[in-house]
């Protein structure tokens, strides 16, 4: 890998720690949460993302430092990797804690995905509109795929998650945001089950399914990659 490459993943990186430093900033002046009536209550609740910062930080260079080791796929590729599963892992802090997935991050992965397919067809722009179809089934697939569960269900499953998948899907493709629903669920039902056992929980009670989707997402490109070493061994 050239020394180009290394740079500009350490760069998104750094941004990254830039930008939850920013965001956390924003959570201890409110500005996020209007609804939070006791002040104190809010910032109990926000003590556990702020004991979780140096962890944040070592996960996302530990991200970083694992997609610079396989040298399998290009630039553009990593950084998308990159871009989600670091922010997903912060919405997975979020979500755990606070119980809800702010739209300015949503917004921020909507902005960061649509640059790089700008990219990504001035790269290849023969393929332009596979590429742009790609990741345009991709959300239609995923809002479309959790609308009927969250139909089915009536419950567990939020708007936030909606939109949540549907950006997924925009990053990943069709095949992509599928498999990633499958970790998820499959996860979700583990964990759930668990927890139903052990007396944590009880069979009406919801589970913050952010961090699930994290691992699923995780998972998912683990894989991938895995699949990848495979179809290059020579």
């Amino acid at each position: 890998m050239d020394i180009v490459t290394i740079i500009l993943l350490m760069m998104v990186s750094f941004c990254f720690f830039v930008y939850y430093y920013n965001y956390e900033m924003n959570i201890r002046e409110g500005k996020e949460f209007d609804k939070i009536i006791s002040i104190t209550a809010f910032k109990n609740k926000f003590l556990f993302l702020e004991k979780m910062k140096y962890i944040s930080v070592l996960v996302f260079i530990i991200i970083t430092v694992f997609l610079m080791l396989f040298p399998y796929f290009g630039i553009l590729q990593k950084v998308n990797m990159l871009i989600l599963i670091n922010t997903l892992f912060l919405l997975a802090l979020i979500d755990f804690k606070l119980k809800l997935i702010p739209n300015k991050v949503l917004i921020f992965l909507l902005i960061a995905r649509t640059l790089l397919l700008m990219a990504e067809v001035l790269l290849d722009i023969e393929n332009w509109l596979d590429i742009v179809l790609q990741s345009v089934f991709g959300l239609g697939a995923g809002f479309l795929i959790l609308f009927v569960c969250l139909l089915i269900s009536r419950s567990g499953i939020g708007a936030g998650d909606l939109k949540l998948f549907a950006i997924i899907g925009y990053f990943s493709g069709v095949f992509g945001v599928i498999n990633i629903m499958f970790y998820c669920f499959a996860l979700t039902a583990v964990v759930s089950i668990f927890l139903i056992i052990f007396k944590k929980y009880k069979l009406k009670d919801t589970v913050p399914m952010v961090p699930f989707i994290f691992l699923g997402t995780f998972c998912y490109y683990f894989m991938t990659i895995i699949l990848s070493m495979g179809g290059n061994v020579n």
